[in-house]
């Protein structure tokens, strides 16, 4: 008999269990039994044979009919259980929580019997088997996955390409939407991408889905006509938590490994780099080697008995169970794996990019500016810009706004160059801190020389804003909090191309010192505005995730912030009571050649899902400030 054969203990704990003590623990000892075997019996049966020897395969041999049995019982064991489910939460008095431990085992009872054994059935060249598989995805609703996992899945698995293959620093949340779309209607490709060998519609492939959803009604009518609403809504809910962990596994399984693509989009051959194995011998048992996952998208048509742990694929610390607790929680999962990935990704020479060949740094300038020497003595910090008070406070009011945001960029990113793989990424990440400490530092320095004396209540909004960032760093998920920064760097950088460009527009009859300092904060902030967009792509951020980024940032800070501090100087300088106070501040922020009537354009671009900093060529206007730093003497 075939080891295999553990995969039927869970099964046997929960139906031995109620069969002996019906009535145990309010009626629920099969259940809890059943809980306690998966997430406690089977990791520790893992570190017990773990101590002796790790786990094997079976020689490629005739495959014994006994493993062919055990994947094709399963299909009436899961008819099974999905109508004694419906009758026990039918027939039984329950409270919310005895439904919901109800609930969760008969969820995970369909991964474990339908979707798993299913994704292996569906590999095989027999056709029976390949039917037997739908019938299985049927049970759970879940018939498309076939579809998508065959012809979408292995042909463009650990690429941007497929939904299923989770990015590094992605979090379970922001994977399921649409590696579960994908898989409920069976899409197999986009038209044209080159890598999808099954026409669209191919008869046999509208067949398959059609008779897997069928069957899908079938089973809810039949749930329905006996155990009424209340049946089929626990079948439906048992079907979706079945679909979380099957898609679980998917995340698990590729997690933040991807395949090199070259310029002609051609993706390197799947290896075992593109999939993580556990070795770990009893859960792959239980769980028919679905662990052993390099292998079998190097061989997808092996069958489970002969897969094996391949030497050079990543090893998962933890079985499956363990680690679909941990995957919930999205920090304890990156604190777990990330060092293992990142160990392996540089042992076996796969840390150029997390997203294909080359670099991730997408900057064509180096970092490297010489800081101005400025002296603020003879500056009228109310006038300095034009001798109106409107322009000048305008600009103050990002003096005393930008330096909070900068430092919190420091320490928001000088963490994460542990992460970073990159040589030319890393270098940046340097010269980015080194940059914005500078542009901190001196609008500090005028900040307290020019504006605190005269304006004490700028210094109390900016230890506010401190505050601020100081909690966000603490609640937020790693990668939001970076966003805000891929957020304010696009702003920054929006005023900066317009600016610098009509420069006479903005700081007309401009002190030197002051022009100074705007022109070379401005070019700096060009010429590192994709830093932080990197390296967030590079950690897996996405593009709901930047626009979240933004809002908080604008709802939050930016524009709080200008409308007070704009306020508060106007209020000390300006005569409010008078109309032409506000024409001129409405002329130049929203006027012809308005701040924000001229930098909206570029803006806006941030929220185009291709969006790139580098979209808009800034390189003309950093070359001709360096040629005229080389003509001009300091200040």
């Amino acid at each position: 008999m075939s080891p295999y054969i553990a995969f039927f203990l869970p099964a046997l704990t929960c139906y031995g269990t109620y069969a002996m003590w019906p009535g145990a623990y309010g009626g629920l000892a099969f259940v809890y039994a059943a809980i306690v075997f998966i997430f406690g019996a089977i990791p520790l049966a893992d570190w017990v044979a773990s101590r002796g020897t790790k786990d094997g395969a079976r020689a490629a041999t005739v495959r014994p009919i006994s493993e062919v049995l055990i994947v094709a019982m399963s299909l009436p064991l899961q008819i099974g259980n999905i109508f004694f489910f419906a009758w026990y939460v039918t027939t039984h008095d329950l409270n919310g929580y005895e439904a919901a431990a109800l609930l969760f085992i008969a969820g995970i009872f369909s991964a474990l019997y339908a979707q798993n054994p299913a994704h292996e059935l569906i590999h095989h060249r027999n056709r029976l088997e390949r039917v037997i598989g739908i019938l299985l995805f049927s049970t759970s609703l879940y018939s498309g996955a076939k579809l998508a996992h065959v012809h979408s899945h292995h042909l463009l698995v650990a690429t941007d390409r497929d939904p299923t293959s989770a990015k590094y620093g992605q979090s379970l949340y922001g994977f399921l939407p649409k590696a579960i779309a994908v898989n409920l209607f069976g899409w197999w490709g986009r038209k044209g991408d080159g890598f999808v060998k099954v026409p669209l519609f191919q008869r046999r492939i509208v067949w398959e889905n059609l008779f897997g959803y069928a069957m899908s009604a079938i089973w809810a009518a039949l749930i329905f006509s006996l155990f009424g609403a209340v049946g089929l809504v626990f079948f439906l809910l048992q079907s979706m938590i079945g679909i979380l962990v099957l898609e679980m596994m998917n995340y698990i399984g590729h997690y933040g490994l991807e395949r090199r693509v070259d310029a002609a989009g051609q993706m390197e051959t799947v290896t075992a780099c593109h999939a993580w194995d556990c070795d770990l011998p009893f859960s792959n048992l239980v769980l028919i080697s679905v662990q052993k996952h390099a292998d079998h998208h190097v061989n997808p048509n092996k069958p489970y008995g002969e897969l094996q742990c391949l030497p050079d694929s990543p090893r998962l610390p933890l079985s499956y169970p363990l680690l679909f607790i941990l995957t919930l929680m999205p920090g304890l999962w990156r604190r777990l794996i990330h060092p293992r990935l990142d160990a392996y990704r540089a042992a076996h020479g796969r840390d150029d990019n997390r997203s294909g060949g080359g670099s991730p740094s997408s900057t064509p300038v180096e970092l490297s500016f010489a800081s101005p020497e400025l002296d603020f003595g003879r500056c009228d910090p109310a006038r300095w810009n034009g001798g109106s008070v409107v322009k000048s406070h305008f600009w103050n009011t990002m003096s005393s706004l930008l330096p909070n945001i900068e430092f919190c960029a420091i320490r928001s990113l000088m963490p994460l160059a542990s992460q970073i793989h990159d040589g030319k990424l890393q270098r940046e990440v340097r010269q980015f801190c080194d940059q914005e400490a500078n542009h901190g530092t001196v609008h500090s320095r005028f900040n307290r020389e020019c504006l605190h004396l005269a304006y004490p209540a700028l210094a109390s909004m900016e230890d506010w804003e401190r505050k601020v960032f100081s909690f966000f760093s603490r609640v937020l998920p790693q990668n939001l909090f970076l966003s805000l920064f891929v957020a304010v760097e696009h702003w920054t950088a929006a005023f900066a191309q317009y600016g610098l460009d009509n420069i006479d527009e903005w700081f007309p009859d401009c002190d030197p010192v002051m022009l100074k300092l705007w022109e070379w904060h401005a070019v700096e902030e060009l010429a590192h505005k994709s830093v932080c967009f990197d390296i967030y792509r590079y950690l897996g951020g996405r593009y709901f995730g930047m626009v979240i980024g933004m809002f908080i940032l604008l709802g939050t800070v930016m524009l709080p912030g200008i409308i007070l501090r704009l306020g508060y100087l106007l209020w000390k300088d300006a005569p409010l009571l008078k109309l032409s106070t506000y024409a001129s501040l409405l002329s130049y922020l929203f006027g012809w050649h308005g701040i924000f009537t001229r930098t909206t354009s570029d803006f806006l671009k941030y929220f185009s899902p291709s969006y790139k900093p580098w979209d808009v060529d800034s390189l003309p206007l950093i070359n001709a400030y360096l040629q005229k730093e080389q003509a001009e003497p300091a200040l």
